[in-house]
């Protein structure tokens, strides 16, 4: 519920304060919402299927593959990362426009996250930062570890959307991924 200034008066408010409420009471927007509904069910969008109502909490526990596993382990990747948070964070240069590339060092280490926002592959070479010869990188979100070359670069294979988060391994690094 908003309260009205002008009149003091309290009305459903279903939106931002910023934001013109519909009048859904008058006949000419019910008609201009039907006619919007009716070009998105047309298109096949049902809106069957989109909520809370349709996810299985109790056997998604069990799907390795499930969207409630995966943030699961974002989470837990989060708060074992200090430098996410408190770190510095630097753009990597790759020549690739759709790729972001960026490290975050902070005190106890370093990581490397490369996001994919095209739908094609795409493979991109990055220098890791502070890298004086080979350096090992262990991925944080699936199970893997590379390695640079002699000059401190990689090159990273993404599907289309796809990402990678990597972590840096110095020679006095005692972290296990």
């Amino acid at each position: 519920m908003a309260v009205r200034r002008k009149t003091e008066q309290y009305y459903p408010h279903n939106f931002y304060r910023h934001q013109p409420n519909l009048n859904l009471a008058n006949p000419r927007v019910r008609d201009e919402v039907a006619k919007i509904m009716g070009f998105w069910l047309q298109l096949g969008l049902s809106g069957d299927g989109y909520g809370p109502v349709h996810v299985n909490a109790a056997s998604q526990r069990n799907d390795p593959e499930s969207l409630l596993q995966f943030f699961q382990l974002l989470i837990e990747r989060y708060r074992s990362s200090s430098e996410i948070g408190w770190g510095r964070f630097e753009l990597l240069t790759h020549g690739v426009d759709s790729v972001l590339a960026h490290v975050m060092i902070g005190e106890q280490g370093s990581m490397i996250a490369v996001h994919n926002f095209s739908c094609d592959p795409q493979v991109v070479t990055i220098a890791v930062p502070d890298a004086h010869g080979v350096v090992h990188l262990a991925e944080l979100l699936v199970d893997g570890r590379c390695t640079t070359d002699k000059h401190g670069s990689i090159e990273l294979s993404l599907p289309g959307y796809g990402y990678r988060w990597l972590r840096i391994h110095h020679d006095n690094d005692l972290r296990l991924s």
